[in-house]
């Protein structure tokens, strides 16, 4: 009778530990299944203007488009000022790229089909966020990562906004053109960008005032021919703008 009520407790203590060995075996499968989309996803080019002429340092007219090239097999090439390859890892969110003279992480904060968004963490002098569009290959200039054929919000997005940006002093008017790129002008002074939406998601490149302040992802929340209600996600700040 001993026996057999040990043996009955071996066979149970056998069954708790395969189920919880296929359990965690299950976990494991599903974070691979993760990480392999995740990389898949990162592979292809990405550059700050969404696309890339195949130089890779400045234009002729000294303009810099900086961008990766990240391949299947591990390697990347960071372009812009030069052409400047090396290897790197992926997992989970962290990004770490390594070259012939260093190593640094960066935290991958956005990355979907059209949109790779970079951090830097840096506690002393605060973070640095680049964003990237991917370069669709085998159109004229590699490509346009431009935003959808259809017409967003009928055409209304279209054209030049003012408002009024941190806490209503500062104003600012920005100008979205059709061929996905933009135009900020405060205080006289006039920067440009580019910009992409994905459903009600708005998100702009990092080199303007506005994404400074308010960051680079934002929600619409309406807009009409004549008023833009946006909302920051990196503060939930609510912008509104008019058309002019």
């Amino acid at each position: 009778m001993k026996k057999t009520l040990k043996w009955a407790l071996l066979m149970s203590l056998c069954a708790v530990l395969f189920s919880a060995l296929m359990v965690s075996c299950g976990g494991d499968d599903d974070k691979d299944d993760d990480a392999d989309k995740n990389n898949e996803l990162l592979v292809g080019t990405w550059s700050e203007s969404g696309s890339w002429n195949g130089s890779y340092g400045p234009d002729s007219n000294g303009n810099y488009n900086y961008g990766y090239i990240f391949n299947a097999d591990g390697t990347y090439v960071f372009f812009g000022s030069g052409k400047s390859p090396g290897t790197y890892t992926f997992v989970d969110n962290k990004l770490i790229l390594t070259d012939k003279y260093s190593s640094e992480l960066k935290i991958v904060k956005t990355l979907n089909e059209n949109v790779l968004v970079l951090v830097e963490e840096d506690e002393e002098y605060g973070d640095e966020v680049y964003t990237y569009y991917r370069v669709n290959e085998g159109s004229p200039d590699h490509g346009s990562s431009t935003p959808d054929e259809k017409a967003p919000y009928d055409g209304n997005f279209y054209g030049t906004w003012h408002g009024l940006i941190d806490f209503d002093e500062i104003a600012i008017d920005l100008t979205f053109k059709k061929d996905g790129t933009y135009t900020e002008l405060c205080y006289g002074e006039e920067s440009r960008g580019r910009w992409l939406i994905s459903g009600n998601q708005l998100t702009i490149s990092d080199k303007s005032i506005i994404a400074n302040s308010h960051g680079t992802q934002y929600k619409i929340v309406s807009c009409t021919a004549s008023r833009l209600n946006i909302i920051a996600t990196q503060n939930n700040d609510n912008l509104i703008f008019t058309k002019r």
